[in-house]
């Protein structure tokens, strides 16, 4: 028996096709030219597509004359299915026909992923979210490695350093899922140790580590993701209670010290100046200002913010009856190096609800309607 194999091969853009030889044969592929197939069959036997669909895309049947584009194209249509990694298609010399056999090697895609061994937080989920593996995706051996790096990251930003990850892959040929595990050894969480203060700020380093919280009444806390950018939150709330609305604080990295179980955060920080707030042309609380300018909430100060400042502010007047009322803003430096921001407010008249006319009602009287309305004329 001699066998003559044509495959077909991937690459980035083209599909290319290798004529290979059989041992002792000298002809090529073109002397089985128009030869009648006798039979065509697949290894293994149990493909991911049925039967059916195969029979249905195939080119090439039986007790039909074997032709080199129906070998070509029976290559390509199966691989744009995106069921196969790899196709060849070979041909056994039986009795003066041939029988041909398409050798398939079956794509893997991304099935369930679960994650095991590790204390909260981090919640499973977000662990399984880490690993950047989606369900139904093509799975490669080498994303496992991608997997786990992105696993430790976040571990590490939950206080566990030094885990061992396993990863472990179960295949069902019958789905051609990879159904993964990923077994985790998280060992001991970490404590936060005294952080390094870096950056040009004016505020004692005690006062921000103070602000921060990660050191309770009975030592340094656990190190968890949420409870660090809680308190680098907390730094920055305390800036912008004293109008340091421009303070910056980042966490630049974790040094872990794996003799003492702590971990040492650097953080740079930026006090940057006060930002002092002004309205002329209206009296507004300052705890109202705080609701309605949003550089307040944002803790930064952008030209957006302040023209949203100026837009709510005015609705605020308009509420209260200036329906006229416009506002602008100016920013500038004072001498002490403080940003003022002044927003300048024309009011103009403040009006009064005279009346309120209700028409066209057909299911309430009136009476109900107006004990709902949040305006009354003037005077009820």
């Amino acid at each position: 028996m001699q066998v003559v194999r044509c495959a077909g091969l991937r690459t980035q853009k083209a599909l290319v096709f290798l004529l290979c030889f059989g041992v002792g044969l000298l002809a090529g592929a073109g002397d089985y030219e128009g030869r009648t197939i006798a039979s065509v069959s697949f290894e293994p036997a149990l493909q991911p597509l049925p039967a059916s669909e195969l029979n249905a895309i195939l080119p090439l049947r039986r007790n039909q004359p074997l032709r080199m584009k129906d070998v070509r194209e029976t290559i390509d249509r199966l691989y744009a299915t995106g069921r196969y990694s790899d196709i060849a298609v070979e041909a056994d010399e039986v009795n003066g026909q041939l029988a041909i056999r398409i050798r398939t090697k079956g794509n893997w895609f991304v099935g369930p992923v679960t994650v095991v061994g590790a204390p909260q937080p981090p919640g499973k989920g977000q662990l399984i979210n880490a690993t950047g593996l989606k369900l139904g995706a093509p799975f490669y051996t080498e994303d496992l490695d991608t997997a786990a790096a992105n696993l430790k990251r976040v571990l590490a930003t939950n206080g566990f350093f030094q885990p061992a990850i396993e990863p472990r892959v179960s295949y069902d040929h019958r789905t051609q899922q990879a159904g993964i595990t990923f077994e985790i050894q998280p060992g001991p969480r970490a404590r936060f140790g005294p952080p390094v203060w870096e950056g040009q700020f004016q505020d004692p380093p005690g006062r921000l580590q103070k602000a921060a919280k990660w050191k309770g009444w009975f030592g340094w806390r656990r190190v968890t993701e949420e409870r660090t950018q809680n308190g680098i939150q907390r730094i920055l709330r305390s800036f912008s209670k004293r109008d340091y609305l421009m303070a910056r604080v980042s966490l630049d990295r974790m040094d872990y010290d794996a003799s003492t179980g702590t971990a040492i955060p650097h953080l740079t920080v930026t006090q940057g100046p006060p930002v002092v707030i002004e309205v002329e042309g209206a009296k507004v609380s300052r705890g109202r200002l705080r609701r309605l300018i949003p550089i307040f909430e944002e803790q930064t100060v952008d030209r957006e913010l302040l023209e949203e400042g100026a837009r709510q502010l005015a609705g605020y007047l308009q509420a209260e009856g200036y329906f006229d009322a416009r506002v602008t803003y100016a920013a500038s430096q004072d001498a002490a190096g403080r940003m003022r921001i002044t927003y300048k407010v024309e009011r103009g008249e403040r009006h009064k609800l005279a009346h309120i006319e209700i028409q066209g009602n057909r299911y309430f009287d009136e009476r109900t309607l107006r004990e709902r309305l949040l305006a009354a004329p003037a005077g009820t």
